[in-house]
This record gives C-alpha cells, structure tokens and sequence, in this order.
C-alpha cells in the first residue's frame, strides 16, 4: 500500500511541475507543444501545407491555422508556428472585414487590463507595436501596419532572456 502511494505522489507530482512551469504561448498552446498536441487543444485548427510567405525568418514553419476565432468580439485568424516539430509562436491576425484600427485600440485595452502598461513601443512609419512580456516571458505584441491588427505570441525571447 505505502509502495503504491509513493508511486501515486509521484506521478501527480510530475504532472503538476509540467504544468506549473510550461510556458503557456496562447490560451492552452505551450512552447514546445508538437502539432498533434496543439490540435488536442484546438481541435478546430486546420493542417497548413507551408508555402512562401507562411515560414519565419529562423524558419519556423505555420502548420496549423484557425478561422473565425472569436476574441474580445473581434474575429482573428489564429496560425501556429513550429521550429524542430515544436510549438515556438502563435499569430492572431483580425479579419480583414472590420475596421482594424478599432480591433486595435480595443485589443490595447484589453491587454493593458490584462498585462499592465506596455513594455515598449515601436513606432515606424507604417505603424506601431505595443509589446508586453508575461511573466513566464512570453512576449506579446499587439501591432497595427499598414492598416492591419495582428497580435503575436512568442516564446523566441524566452530562451534569449534565459541567457542572461
């Protein structure tokens, strides 16, 4: 008996330690999830075939994609970017067919509630960025260009911030 809730402690102990300390990206999507885990939590993502324009800069590639997700009233489209088969960002995009400096400005608010004032600002003459760092240092960035409201989630930094 005492052998059997030995083992019981340590297993509800390893779970819960993965669970405290992964990096949450977005909603339920933690870094390092693979595809099949983040469709688990997102059962409604979509497989994406990777093309030009849909692989980072570091080369991670958007291989899952929602449509019509509804936040804060706005609809976004959700992408889920993986570098080495792992979960490393997720980018909300607002559709197109509502006015995005409205989306914009509603989005800063809620992430000011959420988050506090911003890290920083980017300003460019193409537009701007807001950008905050969760505690668990996921950065997020609320930005308007040319016109669009896209909002990203990324756990890149965290493994710079890890270094210093």
């Amino acid at each position: 008996m005492k052998k059997i809730i030995q083992i019981t402690c340590l297993i509800l102990g390893t779970a819960f330690s993965s669970t405290v300390f992964s990096q949450i990206i977005w909603q339920k999507a933690a870094k390092g999830m693979t595809v099949n885990q983040v469709k688990t939590v997102f059962p409604e993502a979509k497989d994406v075939i990777p093309t030009e324009g849909t692989t980072l800069g570091d080369g991670a590639l958007r291989l899952l994609a929602i449509q019509n997700y509804r936040i804060n009233g706005f609809t976004f489209n959700p992408s889920f970017y993986f570098k080495d088969k792992k979960l490393i960002q997720v980018t909300l995009n607002a559709d197109p067919n509502q006015n995005q400096m409205v989306v914009y400005l509603k989005m800063l608010e809620a992430f000011r509630l959420k988050y506090g004032k911003e890290a920083n600002t980017v300003d460019m003459s193409i537009g701007e960025e807001k950008i905050w760092i969760t505690p668990d240092k996921t950065t997020v960035k609320v930005s308007y260009m040319i016109g669009k409201t896209s909002i990203y989630y990324s756990a890149r930094e965290a493994d710079e911030l890890n270094k210093l």
